[in-house]
């Protein structure tokens, strides 16, 4: 097991629940809205835009600003999300995230009886209108005695599947369920967790290199190459038995083109933004 610690501000990702949501939410109601696949370069204009909206970055007692998440390998998300939400290094789906995360020990300790930890996904997210917010997420975002909600945007992983090569700007105008999201939470008062659960590079140059495993990642067999690492470590999830191959380079992918990639080892996939705002 790695040690984390926030005081130093390099966490493992499955003690951010323990160690930044938790005692936040011993503080005042807590939103934790994670952004699947928001690297550091997203987060930055994203924050920058949210601080003109009158947010404000705070940091735990002796603590950095802003923290540094450390993902599990492969940088994915059926690994790091998963890892996440659970609070414990395992794979999963969203239907184990929403169960993990509702019966977290440090999480349930801070919620009041009868409220559990609740979390929503990207389905649950849309009222009827598309400007609009489901109701039963501003429900929970306005009652208070829910101390902890927790609400995943697929936007920044959902464009890097696409091959069309453009670069947004990534504004609370661009990811548009971000404003009524704020706005409930700054309603009620809540302490906003931004977080990831992995980062990803861009496109620029890469070459394709042929395997079948996952875009930035595959099983042992075939001997290393120069651009690449194996890592056997607890922290490996896929495959089973515990050693992967990554790359370390930017320019290395092992599938179709597309916008972006993760599932690597370099620190634009691994280490990921942790933001407490107020």
């Amino acid at each position: 097991r790695m040690s984390g610690d926030a005081k130093e501000g390099l966490i493992p990702i499955e003690q951010i629940l323990d160690q930044v949501v938790a005692k936040a939410a011993e503080k005042a109601p807590v939103l934790v809205l994670l952004l699947d696949g928001m690297s550091w370069a997203v987060f930055r204009e994203l924050v920058a835009d949210m601080m003109r909206h009158d947010w404000i970055e705070v940091a735990p007692e002796d603590s950095p600003k802003r923290l540094i998440g450390l993902t599990a390998l492969p940088s994915i998300t059926e690994v790091c999300r998963t890892s996440l939400l659970c609070g414990s290094l395992r794979r999963g789906k969203a239907s184990d995230e929403g169960q993990g995360f509702s019966t977290h020990t440090a999480l349930g300790a801070a919620s009041q009886s009868g409220f559990a930890p609740k979390l929503f996904h990207k389905a649950a997210l849309e009222g009827d209108e598309d400007s609009s917010l489901a109701g039963d997420i501003r429900s929970a975002l306005a009652e208070k005695r829910q101390r902890v909600v927790g609400i995943v945007v697929n936007a920044v992983d959902d464009h890097l599947d696409k091959g069309d090569q453009i670069d947004p700007v990534w504004t609370m105008e661009h990811i548009r369920v971000l404003k009524p999201i704020l706005a409930e939470a700054e309603a009620s008062g809540r302490i906003v967790v931004l977080l990831s659960d992995h980062g990803h590079i861009i496109d620029r140059q890469t070459a394709c290199r042929e395997a079948t495993d996952g875009l930035r990642w595959r099983r042992p067999g075939r001997s290393v190459a120069n651009d690449e690492l194996e890592i056997t470590t607890p922290r490996v999830l896929l495959p089973e038995a515990g050693s992967v191959i990554v790359p370390w380079s930017e320019r290395l992918r092992y599938g179709p083109k597309k916008n972006g990639y993760h599932g690597g080892a370099t620190p634009q996939e691994m280490l990921v933004p942790i933001s407490i705002l107020w």
